[in-house]
């Protein structure tokens, strides 16, 4: 079997949706090919930040989310045990001064129905993709649906799929970083604590804890260990907790338990020939923070753009030869975007470890929950400029 269209999305996941349903909004036909059958329901990411809210509301897709999630408005920060203050994203621009916290199997959910519905046969499910050829005139996929080979061709393939991308491999593009000295533990259970609808930071000589609500009086808890714990079980992340926060829940309410390393990764090139890359297929930066999917989301929006140039001819420098003007830029300024993202993660988590703890980290504390600079770190937190 085959099938042409202008795009190849490889990954369904959330850049590959977005990227997908914007495409479709402007009239440039793709296929999104997802090597899962079934969707996953993990909870994995959780947090969705203004300046993403803010396109989904262009979208129309904003409402079904919010009331799905939790609006996270402020946080309360505690240091070796005693609370040092709040922080709050009152700052930001209205209406989506707070950041929304939910499963991200949710989000997912809601952009692969506004997909749908736009485009029944944009999606494929089930779809695993073997060979990626581009020639540099067009692309050719080889994918096996549901046991049966299929071929695919379009002027462009966008890989979205993952750190461990196909696309980016068959393409030759780099993918340069490494892995960072710290690893954590998260779990989600049911919330027993007095934090409400705030975010809980937790700084303790023995490492970072921190704590978001979500739906269904849900919290999630996230402690920088010592060491990569292979086996993770609820009672070993709920004393720390315990020891770190005085925070006690009952473990078997545990619907999520999970360890994971971090490292930072980003492509040399987020494009060439006809190939493009967004999302983790083109950067890693460390989940804490939670600027990782919505990453991913910007650089959907910026190449959607970047693809509205093209086919709309505006763009002709391939006409000789030469790069596509709108797609170059595209990979130039997101993977500047990726970079900023990875120092802020990794200011994020020089909080969270042990050797930190002493008067640098403290007068840092109090500035960051000073008047004067909680917009600016507000504007940090909540990705604006990316």
């Amino acid at each position: 079997m085959r099938t042409e269209t202008n795009v190849l999305i490889v990954g369904g996941g959330p850049t590959g949706l977005l990227l997908a349903l914007l495409l479709n909004r402007s009239g440039i036909s793709c296929k999104v090919l997802e090597k899962l059958s079934i969707p996953s329901s993990h909870t994995r990411s959780i947090g969705i930040h203004p300046p993403s809210l803010e396109l989904f509301g262009e979208l129309g897709i904003a409402d079904s989310l919010l009331a799905q999630g939790v609006h996270i408005r402020s946080g309360r920060a505690f240091y070796n045990g005693q609370e040092r203050g709040r922080f709050s994203f009152s700052s930001c621009p209205p209406p989506y001064d707070f950041v929304l916290a939910v499963p991200q199997f949710i989000t997912e959910s809601v952009l692969r129905e506004a997909l749908v519905a736009e485009n029944p046969s944009c999606l494929q499910l089930g779809c695993a993709v073997h060979h990626v050829t581009d020639t540099g005139k067009s692309v050719d996929v080889l994918a096996v649906v549901n046991g049966t080979e299929h071929h695919f061709q379009a002027q462009f393939v966008v890989g979205c799929d993952g750190k461990n991308s196909v696309v980016r491999a068959a393409a030759g593009m780099e993918f340069l970083g490494s892995d960072y000295p710290d690893v954590y533990m998260m779990g989600d259970f049911t919330d027993e604590s007095d934090l409400g609808a705030e975010a809980g930071i937790f700084l303790a000589p023995s490492g970072l804890v921190e704590s978001f609500p979500l739906p269904n009086q849900v919290r999630r808890w996230v402690a920088r260990m010592p060491q990569h714990v292979e086996e993770p079980s609820p009672e070993q992340l709920a004393g720390e907790i315990i020891k770190r926060t005085g925070n006690h829940f009952d473990t078997t309410s545990c619907s999520m338990i999970s360890s994971f390393r971090v490292s930072k990764y980003v492509a040399g090139t987020f494009y060439s020939n006809r190939t493009i890359l967004a999302g983790d297929a083109a950067h890693i930066v460390s989940p804490i923070g939670g600027q990782g999917m919505n990453l991913g989301w910007l650089d959907a929006f910026a190449l959607s753009n970047a693809f509205a140039s093209v086919f709309a001819r505006v763009d002709k420098e391939s006409d000789a030869g030469k790069p596509f003007r709108a797609l170059t830029r595209y990979s130039d300024q997101r993977k500047k975007a990726a970079l900023t993202a990875q120092r802020r993660s990794e200011l994020n988590m020089w909080f969270g470890r042990s050797h930190a703890v002493g008067w640098p980290r403290s007068l840092a504390i109090s500035a960051i929950l000073s008047r004067p600079i909680q917009p600016i770190f507000a504007k940090m937190f909540t990705m604006r400029g990316l």
